[in-house]
C-alpha cells in the first residue's frame, strides 16, 4: 500500500513539474519576477515531495533537501 501511495505521489509531482515547465515555455517575456515565481513553484514542489516522503517513511537525504531549499530561498527577491 505504501508503495502504491508513493507511486501516485511521484506521478503527481511529475505532473506539477510538467506544469511549471509548460509555464516556462509559454512565457514570452522573462522578467525577474516571473523567474522568481517559477523558482518558488519549484520550491513548493520540493516541499511537497519532502513531506510525502516523510509521510510514507522513505529515506530522505535531509542535507541535500536543506541545500536545495536554501538555494531556492536565496534566489527569491526580497
Amino acid at each position: 500500500m505504501e508503495g502504491q501511495k508513493m507511486e501516485e505521489e511521484e506521478e503527481d509531482s511529475e505532473k506539477e513539474r510538467n506544469v511549471s515547465s509548460c509555464i516556462v515555455m509559454q512565457m514570452s517575456s522573462d522578467t525577474e519576477a516571473e523567474r522568481a515565481a517559477l523558482k518558488f513553484i519549484d520550491f513548493l514542489v520540493l516541499c511537497k515531495q519532502f513531506a510525502v516522503s516523510l509521510y510514507v517513511g522513505s529515506a530522505v537525504n535531509k542535507q541535500q533537501f536543506e541545500k536545495v531549499c536554501v538555494a531556492a530561498v536565496g534566489n527569491l527577491p526580497t
